[in-house]
């Protein structure tokens, strides 16, 4: 399960880079939004609802609490606005530079904040991964400007640029860190909506965070689209023009990412010396 929650995760952003020269993310990102929220009804209303508990999906939304209610729906928020910026971030500088960024500040902010809220114990081990994240994200982040560098120096003895100036900007890395944060800060609160007798189980708990992922969408994307992170103001009616290809490629990133989600989650109800 963890196995197809790390290929999830690390594939759906090619579904957004296959299109990305003629589509931009906020509209794309519609698409993700509405594929992630249908993917978790289609698992909560097939393998969320054959359990041998006898407790249906629609049971355990029912029976949970208002606080996991909260929690879950608080956690599809923050890491929607991170997984937003991270989409922003693969605008702007394409994947290999936001990928390492984003997703290694997420594992050192997730792995300080984790034991606030749940078993302290590997502390040795835990300090030590994050040095070795800490250290691959320094060094991601030095081998993206230089990169970027090269590729203007190279775009200046071409003439494909009339600038004299060597500077590269740090747009790409200042999103791929503020995702990374997002993303990062929201695993602690799906800890938290899931730590007690009353929580949401894996499925409940996934269609209720789709659900925050969403509802957000239309609240962030007034801001992504109006105050764009590269280029002029997005026009919602550009959605409408776009081609079948472009809508697949979102509702495919979205399934894609809840599967993501949903086997991680799946991955935590083992028991005993089988939990990961």
């Amino acid at each position: 399960l963890l196995i197809v929650s790390l290929l999830a995760w690390s594939s759906w952003p090619n579904t957004f880079k296959a299109v990305s020269k003629k589509w931009r993310f906020e509209l794309y990102y519609c698409d993700f939004a509405l594929g992630f929220l249908l993917a978790s009804i289609l698992a909560a209303f097939t393998f969320g609802s054959l359990g041998s508990d006898g407790f249906s999906f629609v049971d355990d939304l029912l029976l949970a609490g208002k606080k996991q209610d909260a929690f879950a729906m608080m956690a599809g928020l923050v890491f929607n606005l991170g997984n937003m910026l991270f989409a922003a971030a693969i605008y702007v500088s394409g994947i290999a530079p936001a990928a390492p960024v984003a997703l290694g500040v997420a594992l050192i902010l997730n792995a300080l904040l984790s034991p606030l809220v749940g078993s302290p114990s590997g502390l040795p081990l835990r300090l030590a991964g994050v040095a070795i994240v800490l250290a691959a994200v320094v060094s991601g982040i030095m081998a993206s400007r230089r990169w970027a560098l090269a590729k203007l120096i190279e775009a200046m003895q071409t003439g494909r640029t009339k600038s004299t100036r060597k500077v590269v900007s740090g747009k790409a890395v200042a999103l791929s860190i503020a995702a990374g944060l997002f993303l990062g800060g929201s695993v602690p609160l799906m800890q938290m909506g899931r730590d007690s007798e009353i929580s949401l189980g894996p499925y409940s708990f996934s269609f209720v965070v789709a659900l925050g992922v969403f509802i957000s969408t239309f609240i962030f994307n007034l801001f992504f689209m109006n105050l764009p992170v590269q280029g002029k103001p997005a026009d919602m009616a550009e959605y409408f023009r776009a081609p079948t290809k472009s809508h697949f490629a979102g509702l495919a990133g979205g399934a894609i990412a809840l599967v993501g989600l949903l086997t991680g989650l799946l991955s935590l109800r083992a028991d005993g010396a089988a939990q990961l």
